[in-house]
């Protein structure tokens, strides 16, 4: 996975992505 799980409360389909300083990115599968 390259999103983990961050204290993103906009959205429950909302992870915060390492490689985007933390910013909260809509959750999608990476194939």
């Amino acid at each position: 996975m390259w999103y983990i799980n961050c204290v993103c409360i906009w959205n429950m389909r909302k992870y915060c992505n390492v490689f985007n300083e933390g910013r909260c990115l809509t959750y999608k599968k990476e194939k």
